[in-house]
């Protein structure tokens, strides 16, 4: 079965030519006339046949043999209008300017089409292999329609859910309005490896809406996935991945495409639960407008909260009448009391605020709750300057001159202690050693000495400072500070260059549709859907 479904892997999707496709069946015939012979010996691409066969001690299965040779006539019968093309003809497909134009391939053509002028079929090779922009045109036409080979991979594969995750987070820091998405299975995986420009993974997710907005600093693993009973939202995402041989990732594309479970599932189920209602309805933004109102009125921000968007409304008719609605909202100017109306409905939201409105029109019951992205007033991009006490100004001090007599007590000989014996490693005796010389100076008898040499003789040296430096005597170097530090010189590091340009990855103008053919896919559901 591994070798019909390699067969129409190759036979769907395109960019595949004519000669692709025929060199594709006319391998996979060849397959099953030697998979024919073999299932009657030694059956050695049945493994599991073979061992089957041995465990019951029989030669061979009628209904594997009967299966292979129904598959081999159902081909047959499929392909039969298939002409068989020579090499010559499928080179001339593939590579047309390396054929020549002599009158063996041109009477192989007149063969297989009779209608065709096999004269004017030789001039038009000739005429065509002198042109140079057809080459261009046809270099051209073969990059951009290079066939591409993508391999189906498992959706349990750990690199597939590892990539899965990290690119539902990217398309949710991408998006700027709506939900956030949780990813609530894999559904196709196809891999195109591409060598040194990394591995492209396309990969097919589904989503389900959640509670927090795509504003929030909530990361999209702990947000709530929005319940059956508020109108759950679900759909797929086509999401283009690459992860480069140095191990980086970057999202390429995505294109998601949700929707609501339909009212009439939902009422089937819970007929009390709320339905949606347009987000520009009269009932959503007067009830809206209460609950914001409700909001400011009790609110301790140095500023009011404007209506942004509306991002979602819903509505339930029993057993408590109620409106329940999600917005957006904006900061107005400080110390502004009130509803404001914002300059710019474009720009970035302060906050997101969930409102409910029960009972009747009259005397209703408004319940409301904001998530405020980051503070007003502080900018949460910049460090913020901690607040200095007051200085206050110096006073001075006065101090009374009072005599201060000190008590004068009969003195006593000190005690004879014995003088310390320095260790190996004391500082003080690091700083100044003492240095004695196993040689005592002889006077210089010689009266003709010059002047120099008699007045660094008769120049008395006091006790533990040297005459000379440490290195001329030959004796231990003192301890350098502890703040010292030796660092060599370096230099920086310079980027290799290289001749050799960078590897561009390919990616694919249309996303794949083909199935998986893998059990693994579609994955298991994270969440339960209706």
């Amino acid at each position: 079965m591994s070798h019909l479904n390699h067969l129409n892997l190759r036979l769907q999707g395109k960019n595949h030519t004519v000669a692709d496709m025929y060199e594709a069946i006319e391998a996979f015939r060849s397959k099953l006339h030697l998979l024919k012979r073999n299932i009657h010996g030694r059956k050695l691409h049945f493994p599991r046949l073979r061992e089957h066969c041995e465990k019951n001690k029989m030669q061979e299965d009628p209904a594997m043999k009967d299966f292979v040779s129904r598959l081999a006539e159902n081909l047959k019968e499929r392909f039969e209008s298939s002409p068989n093309l020579s090499a010559d003809i499928l080179l001339f497909v593939k590579q047309p300017f390396s054929v020549s134009a002599d009158g063996q391939r041109t009477a192989e053509t007149k063969k297989l089409v009779p209608s065709i002028d096999e004269a004017a079929l030789q001039m038009e090779i000739l005429e065509m292999g002198t042109s140079d922009l057809l080459k261009a045109q046809h270099k051209d036409a073969l990059e951009e329609n290079k066939i591409i080979e993508l391999s189906p991979t498992p959706c349990n594969d750990k690199a597939v859910e590892k990539l899965s995750k990290l690119a539902l987070t990217y398309i949710n820091e991408d998006r700027t309005m709506g939900y956030k998405f949780a990813l609530n299975r894999i559904s196709n995986v196809h891999l195109h490896a591409q060598g040194p420009a990394g591995n492209v993974y396309y990969l097919l997710l589904d989503v389900l809406e959640t509670k927090c907005h795509v504003w929030s600093p909530k990361p999209w693993k702990r947000c709530d996935v929005r319940p059956f009973m508020e109108t759950q939202i679900s759909g797929n995402c086509n999401t283009t991945i690459l992860h480069t041989a140095e191990g980086y990732s970057y999202l390429y594309s995505y294109d998601c495409t949700l929707a609501p479970d339909p009212p009439e599932k939902l009422q089937q189920t819970c007929p009390a639960c709320p339905l949606l209602l347009p987000v520009d309805s009269p009932q959503a933004v007067h009830a809206a407008g209460l609950t914001l109102h409700k909001f400011n009125t009790q609110s301790t921000l140095p500023s009011s909260l404007a209506l942004q968007n509306l991002t979602r409304a819903s509505a339930q008719s029993g057993p408590m009448p109620a409106t329940l609605v999600e917005y957006t909202v904006q900061e107005c100017r400080e110390g502004y009391v009130g509803m404001c109306v914002p300059t710019d409905k474009s720009g970035d939201p302060a906050g997101f605020c969930k409102g409910a409105v029960y009972g009747a029109i009259g005397q209703p019951d408004v319940d409301v709750s904001c998530e405020i992205f980051h503070p007003q007033g502080i900018d949460v991009f910049h460090d913020m300057t901690p607040p200095r006490p007051p200085t206050m100004p110096e006073v001075p001090i006065f101090v009374p001159k009072v005599p201060i007599i000190i008590p004068s007590y009969p003195t006593a000989p000190p005690p004879l202690l014995e003088e310390p014996q320095p260790q190996p490693f004391d500082p003080n005796v690091l700083v100044n050693p003492t240095f004695i010389s196993p040689n005592p100076p002889i006077p210089n008898p010689n009266p003709s000495s010059s002047s120099e040499s008699q007045e660094s003789q008769e120049t008395p040296v006091s006790p533990g400072v040297p005459d000379s430096s440490s290195e001329e005597l030959g004796a231990g170097v003192a301890r350098p500070p502890f703040s010292f530090r030796y660092r060599p010189l370096r230099r920086r590091r310079q980027a290799l260059v290289t001749a050799k340009p960078p590897h561009t990855p390919v990616f694919l103008a249309e996303f794949p549709s083909s199935p998986s053919p893998f059990r693994s896919c579609p994955g298991p559901s994270r969440y339960t859907t209706v």
